[in-house]
């Protein structure tokens, strides 16, 4: 039976800590978005973030430690009095490589044959990235709808997106 000192165990098993970690949401001010273009979320309140990674001007989390890290993203998206929407897609952008299988999304298709009110819905995402100390991950979203000359808007304070990590770099 070899033994191993508690060192070893704690840096095999992955530190036993999950920092670092950040917790953001859009403000009650919503963010426009265009017509059938992706578009970087803001996330403009941070809730938490234990080592001041998460740039709320550019959306971007850098962890600054490399790991394995579980990130989550929750997207508000309101059709104002009009249009009616037909689908949406968010993503879990790493690197800004935009939409990619290595990227993780979710899409939802809806129809609204309605003749006038609003209309707002919610998009999840999550997935489990290797980030080394220097990648960044951010949320885009894209929306589709009638009317393409007319802008919508996401947030409300129902839009989040944050992170933690789960082990250290494999």
């Amino acid at each position: 039976m070899k033994t191993i000192p508690a060192t070893d165990v704690k840096t095999y098993a992955g530190g036993g800590t999950n920092s670092p970690y950040f917790a953001a949401r859009r403000s009650n001010t919503a963010q426009t978005v265009a017509n059938d273009t992706y578009v970087t979320i803001l996330f403009d309140t941070e809730i938490l973030d234990s080592a001041s990674t998460y740039n709320t001007g550019t959306g971007l989390w850098t962890p600054g430690t490399a790991g394995r890290y579980f990130i989550f993203a929750q997207v508000c998206f309101s059709v104002n009095a009009g249009p009616d929407w037909d689908s949406g897609t968010i993503i879990i952008d790493k690197n800004s490589a935009g939409y990619t299988d290595t990227n993780n999304k979710h899409s939802q298709a809806y129809h609204n044959f309605r003749s006038g009110g609003g209309s707002t819905d919610s998009f999840y995402a999550s997935q489990i990235f290797d980030l080394d100390d220097d990648d960044t991950v951010r949320v885009q979203f894209q929306g589709t709808w009638s009317g393409a000359s007319s802008n919508e808007t996401v947030g409300y304070g129902k839009t989040y997106f944050g992170g933690y990590k789960l082990a250290w770099a494999i």
